[in-house]
């Protein structure tokens, strides 16, 4: 330092202990740093105080993020709510819309085979025989519009009794595996099973 002024320098010197006081008061400026207890104690005081703040928002942020993945976990139906839009739009309308078109063209074929079954009888039974004829032109004879009514009632029968078996196949292809799963439960049903085809097939052939 001394050396420093001799050459004309500007000197500053920074000390912190009782061997720097020469130095110290060569220098043009010189700073002492002084231990001030009151002051070091203020200053762990307030980092302390700064650790625990962050600890706490540490424990904050890993209970927020446990409770997000636990009600995550327990949310079952977050998946099929997600997934429900996506159902609807590419299962259920393509179905509703072939059961619609299917369910028409069905109705449509029905009443083809109706109408056919009508000019069957009705066209060419009657007026191949005029035997027919004379019937139907006697006081006592049966009116078309019943004959007509009764053929309606066969076939719509018919077509009913056919209608429930043909779609009642996918079910009974499933019936053999449930019964070798639980073969108890086919003893279980099967009374009541045949009791109300019984009673069904009364019903039908009383009307």
């Amino acid at each position: 330092v001394a050396a420093l002024n001799s050459a004309g320098r500007r000197t500053l010197m920074c000390g912190d202990g009782t061997n720097d006081v020469g130095a110290l008061k060569q220098a043009h400026i010189g700073v002492s740093i002084v231990s001030v207890p009151e002051l070091e104690k203020k200053q762990r005081s307030a980092d302390e105080e700064i650790d625990a703040v962050r600890a706490e928002e540490k424990r904050e942020r890993k209970a927020a993020k446990k409770k997000k993945k636990k009600g995550e976990k327990s949310d079952i139906s977050r998946k099929f709510r997600r997934s429900a839009p996506t159902f609807i739009f590419f299962t259920v309308l393509p179905y509703m819309f072939q059961i619609i078109f299917f369910g028409n063209l069905n109705k449509f074929a029905f009443i083809q085979v109706q109408n056919q079954i009508h000019r069957s009888v009705r066209i060419h039974e009657l007026f191949d025989h005029d035997a027919h004829l004379t019937a139907l032109a006697s006081d006592g004879a049966t009116a078309p519009g019943l004959y007509a009514n009764s053929m309606d009632t066969v076939v719509a029968t018919a077509y009913d009794m056919f209608n429930r078996k043909l779609f009642s196949l996918p079910k009974l292809i499933l019936l053999p595996s449930i019964v070798a799963r639980q073969p108890m439960l086919l003893v279980k049903i099967f009374p009541f099973i045949f009791l109300t085809d019984m009673l069904k097939g009364r019903i039908v052939a009383s009307v």
